[in-house]
């Protein structure tokens, strides 16, 4: 038995020192040495370990594999996360840094190519590309009077092949209406290779009009909207009638804003719903009915009297401003009726106009001066505002048409716009003689440009032209224009701007249009009533007469 132990016992130290003598070593990341197996050991190693940034997540908006029909103002848009730069080159061009989407113009015609980057910390490059067409010849969409304005579609920024089939398109002028069309709208389908808006689409006070014979792809449902209005409860009218409930149908009216449906196009207006027409909420079927015999303000039931209570001097106003001036008008008010009335003022010009005093009362015969202050901007651009004055009471409205012109603060121009006396009124197809005259108040001869619009009342150009002048210190000159045969009879007005060197002086004037007919019978009234007169007169003597 002691033998058997002590056999066990010099085994056991055989074991520990061969473990002892197995080399087991470390050097950096390496383990050498035969496996362990019977026992634990713990051994120490230099490991390291190394985090990379995560790649930039980046996706190119536009421009679009479309064909555009602009080469100016191409919108450059993207998003991406995680990079530290961002930069594009265009047809293998330069590489340029952005830091936000741009816009950048296209110098020809054809293929063009734009490639993206975006990098990390560890300048690990992400690269995205895009190949577009350009074709400025192809197609056009006028919209000038409203590309700027609210809500209106950037027709410009889709393709040739995506204005095919184009849906929720807006138009909109922000001081008088909008348009948005419920449905999908071919662009291409206007006649030409040319969607027409600026001169078949009219967006001013209290009307929206457009030519569905010239836009017959955009005769589509709509949603329309009319700002600023005055009413108290609208009702909605077409083409001066009232609309029907199942062509029309009002959506909302608040703080002067109406909104309804329509199911085609046309002329689209609202009138104050009179007291015979119903709640007009749906536009009605019931014919209108407004006040025209009464002399009493307290038994008319509202609307437009033929015979207004009241009379308004003068009943047009034409404003020249240079931005951030200040000016004041005075507009009198006299009340032509047997009875005292009440008065309220308004206007859809209140970014520029300010009414001193908007509610009063007028005895019979009573009259009053009103101050209207009106007011340039430094925020308002240079360019001619077209409104109103609206002067309501019980019985009728009358509706006073403003136009401002608002020149730049440095022009180095005073221009005056006049029509002579004998053409202030003048009939479709007539020629309109209008004199200009000019004022250099710089020191030496100038080269300007002259740019004249005719536009009626709902500020819708009629027609346009231009013409280079060179101006000493004083210059005048006759200007002719021939009225368009289809022009509306209606309040116009003549607009003239002179542009140099950046800087804009602008003037306008009012005139009046009426058919032949209209000035025919005007030019007989006073005859007619003097022969009528006479004939009464006779009449009255031959009774006198007799009884003696």
């Amino acid at each position: 038995m002691k033998q058997y132990t002590n056999c066990l016992i010099i085994l056991l130290l055989i074991i520990i020192l061969s473990t002892n003598s197995s080399s087991i070593s470390s050097s950096n990341n390496t383990i050498t040495g035969k496996a362990i197996t019977g026992k634990a050991t713990v051994q120490y190693a230099s490991i390291s370990v190394q985090i990379t940034a995560l790649l930039p997540n980046t996706a190119l908006i536009s421009p679009r594999n479309v064909t555009y029909f602009t080469k100016e103002n191409i919108l450059l848009n993207y998003t991406s996360v995680n990079e530290m730069a961002f930069w594009y080159a265009l047809d293998g061009g330069t590489n340029i840094t952005i830091t936000a989407p741009i816009l950048f113009n296209i110098s020809s015609n054809g293929a063009h190519s734009l490639r993206i980057y975006a990098n990390d910390t560890d300048n690990n490059v992400v690269v995205k590309n895009i190949n577009f067409t350009i074709n400025n010849t192809r197609f056009n969409v006028s919209y000038n009077e409203f590309i700027t304005e609210g809500e209106t579609t950037d027709f410009y920024d889709y393709g040739y092949e995506e204005i095919q089939n184009l849906s929720n398109i807006s138009l909109e002028k922000s001081n008088f209406g909008k348009i948005n069309f419920q449905e999908t709208i071919n662009l291409t389908q206007c006649s030409n290779n040319l969607c027409d808006l600026s001169n078949n689409v009219n967006i001013s006070f209290n009307r929206i009009e457009l030519n569905s014979s010239a836009l017959p792809n955009f005769n589509k449902s709509a949603i329309l909207t009319l700002y600023n209005l005055t009413f108290s409860n609208p009702r909605i009218l077409k083409d001066g009638s009232l609309c029907s409930s199942s062509e029309c149908a009002k959506i909302t009216y608040s703080s002067g804003t109406l909104t309804f449906n329509v199911t085609s196009f046309s002329t689209y207006s609202a009138e104050e719903t009179t007291s015979s027409s119903g709640s007009g909420d749906s536009g009605g079927s019931s014919s209108s009915s407004s006040s025209s015999g009464s002399s009493s303000e307290g038994s008319g039931a509202g609307g437009i009297a033929q015979n207004p209570p009241f009379t308004v001097q003068p009943d047009n106003l034409a404003v020249n401003l240079k931005k951030g001036e200040l000016t004041k008008y005075n507009l009198t008010i006299i009340n032509s009726n047997r009875s005292d009335i009440s008065i309220e003022l308004s206007s859809n010009l209140e970014n520029i106009l300010v009414i001193n005093e908007k509610s009063f009362n007028l005895t019979k015969g009573q009259s009053k001066e009103i101050n209207l202050n009106f007011i340039a901007g430094e925020n308002l651009s240079e360019d001619n505002y077209i409104g109103n004055i609206l002067i309501k009471s019980r019985i009728a409205d009358i509706s006073v048409p403003v136009s401002i012109t608002i020149s730049s603060v440095k022009s180095l121009f005073d221009v005056k716009i006049s029509i002579k006396n004998s053409h202030l009124t003048a009939s479709p197809g007539e020629d309109l003689i209008s004199s200009l005259k000019l004022y250099n108040l710089g020191e030496k001869e100038t080269q300007v440009k002259a740019t004249y619009y005719l536009k009626d009342q709902y500020n819708k150009i009629i027609l346009t032209e231009n013409e280079t002048l060179y101006v000493n210190k004083e210059l005048s000159l006759e200007k002719v224009f021939k009225l368009p045969d289809n022009v509306r009879s209606g309040q116009h007005i003549l607009y003239v701007t002179i542009e140099y060197d950046q800087e804009i002086a602008s003037s306008s004037v009012w005139f009046t249009v009426k058919s032949q007919k209209e000035i025919t019978l005007e030019r007989l009234k006073i005859p007619l009533l003097t022969i009528i007169s006479l004939i009464i007169i006779g009449l009255i003597l031959i009774r006198i007469l007799k009884k003696k």
